[in-house]
């Protein structure tokens, strides 16, 4: 698979937009009344990996295409260019400066995974003070292999494993 699908793919998924994919923490496509900003975010989203596999397929790459918010691209951005040699991940893309969603390696053990996102959090959590957070891991192919979540309240975080 060409990976400008896979990350078309992540977005979808990371939206909620992938039916079959979907788990019980991905974002409702249904927006709850006073949810329109969910909403308009996951649209943009939406939109930025359309435009990102049209500029991935003209050879053009995904930089500016890797957040809804430039704060969020900025570190997507940052998250790519410490593994120049794509040994672990092969991108990420960012949503609402809290969620970070990457493409990794399939050839990487879970503990390797394991230790990734949790270093991927920690620098979230430097950079998205506040916030709950989210790092999720997929395949090229769009699906799922895990989940890290930061309890702003138990300042505590969880991982769940879906491969």
């Amino acid at each position: 698979m060409p990976p400008h699908q896979g990350l078309s793919l992540v977005a979808g998924v990371l939206l909620g937009l992938s039916p079959g994919v979907r788990d019980a923490h991905a974002p409702s496509t249904k927006p709850e009344p006073g949810d329109m900003s969910d909403l308009a975010a996951g649209l943009a989203l939406s939109s930025m990996a359309v435009r990102w596999g049209e500029a991935a397929a003209a050879g053009r790459g995904s930089e500016a295409l890797r957040s809804n918010r430039p704060e969020g691209a900025g570190f997507a951005d940052w998250v790519i260019s410490t593994d120049p040699e794509r040994w672990y991940l092969f991108d990420a893309l960012g949503r609402d400066n809290r969620i970070l969603g990457v493409i990794v390696n399939p050839h990487l053990t879970r503990g390797q995974v394991q230790h990734m996102l949790t270093s991927l959090l920690s620098g979230m959590q430097h950079t998205f003070p506040g916030r709950p957070l989210e790092v999720l891991a997929y395949y090229r192919n769009g699906d799922q292999l895990a989940r890290l979540t930061w309890n702003l309240q138990t300042r505590q975080a969880h991982t769940v494993w879906r491969h």
